[in-house]
């Protein structure tokens, strides 16, 4: 007989497969893919409930709780929280979160590196028909146009790939792991997206100097990075690879080409802010999630989404003295980190949009409920 385990492991392997591979610009928006994933979502969902007697604990979910109470009330004062563009991505990433809680239950390393595997093969998948049917045969480095329209989304999801292959499989398989991270990073440069190279950088220092233990591989990678910086720095055709073609895009370098118009959202917020400063307008577009977040929300509906946005790092940092969890831990420090780092230029990082994120709250949740669990059994 099948066990409860193989079954919802089952269902949450094709729910990450079938997630990962609507990311191929051939299948956005097919309706078969999106109604298979979100069969299997709803599905494994269903399952757990079963496996866990119906029992959920909403400790981890007050903050998104309290958001939608909020958004509840804010009908009284004629404020329509529920058609903003953040309110469908906040909720989806604390259902998703409650899944991976209770799949925690059920789940063990075992589990997190299977998973894993089907995450970086399904997002290998996506990223080599970027290549073939996006950059094949076009001069991404000198053109000023970004080749990729989705560079935002796409580049996040396949940062996740490498951080999954750098932090679970490179220790032991060298060889495979390292062509798949010069493989995603190739690809994240030539997308041209300036907050996923930022977080790809934070990510490497905090593995060079938070997960590393050997001093002597901490050493080489010290170096190999500093002769990076150097070649990026004094010599001409590498420089102007990094700096002008792919951080600049061939553009000048003002303040508005350098944030892509970013500074006047800013200017918006610095304007207007004041106006809405408790409530809300209830739904402005701003290229920032902090900043839409409060000029959306308003303080009273605000704060509770930024502490829920920053709740996996938070909790993480929180365990990280226990070496039994250690790798739940770097998983999710690290893929918190690039989250947040994308916020700052995104709207609805770390929560969306579409299958962007949901990978944090995945992992965050499983961590959560592991841990709980394994609690309770002693």
């Amino acid at each position: 007989m099948i066990s409860r385990k193989k079954i919802t492991e089952t269902i949450l392997i094709l729910a990450i497969a079938l997630s990962n591979l609507s990311q191929i610009p051939a299948l956005f928006g097919n309706s078969l893919i999106k109604s298979g994933y979100t069969i299997a979502w709803i599905l494994l969902f269903m399952m757990l409930l079963y496996v866990c007697s119906f029992k959920i604990s909403i400790k981890h979910l007050i903050l998104p709780i309290i958001f939608d109470v909020i958004c509840g009330i804010g009908l009284i004062w004629g404020q329509s929280y529920f058609s903003s563009a953040l309110f469908t991505p906040i909720n989806m990433s604390a259902f998703i979160l409650l899944i991976g809680i209770m799949m925690g239950k059920l789940a063990d390393d075992e589990t997190l590196k299977r998973i894993s595997i089907v995450y970086i093969a399904t997002s290998f998948i996506v990223g080599l028909v970027l290549l073939g049917s996006v950059f094949r045969g076009v001069d991404w480095s000198g053109s000023s146009v970004y080749v990729y329209g989705s560079k935002n989304s796409a580049a996040p999801f396949l940062l996740i790939g490498l951080i999954l292959v750098a932090i679970i499989f490179y220790r032991d398989h060298k060889v495979i792991p390292f062509a798949l991270i010069v493989f995603y990073t190739v690809l994240i440069c030539m997308m041209k997206s300036r907050a996923t190279l930022i977080s790809l950088v934070i990510f490497l220092l905090y593995f060079i100097f938070g997960v590393v233990e050997s001093k002597k591989e901490r050493n080489f990678y010290i170096i190999l990075l500093m002769t990076c910086v150097l070649l990026i720095i004094f010599q001409p055709n590498v420089n102007h690879l990094i700096v002008d073609e792919i951080l600049l895009n061939n553009r000048s370098s003002d303040l508005a080409t350098l944030s892509s118009g970013r500074d006047y959202h800013w200017y918006i917020f610095k304007t207007e802010f004041y106006d809405y400063l408790f409530m809300g307008t209830g739904g402005t577009y701003l290229e920032s999630m902090p900043l839409a977040v409060l000029m959306s929300y308003g303080l009273i509906g605000g704060i509770p989404v930024l502490l829920f946005a920053i709740k996996p790092l938070c909790y993480a940092i929180k365990e990280r003295k226990s070496k039994k969890y250690q790798l739940y831990t770097v998983l999710v420090i690290s893929i918190s980190l690039t989250m947040l780092i994308n916020s700052i230029f995104e709207e609805q990082a770390p929560f969306g949009p579409g299958v962007k994120c949901y990978f944090l709250w995945l992992i965050c949740g499983l961590y959560i409920g592991k841990k709980k669990h394994d609690n309770q059994n002693v």
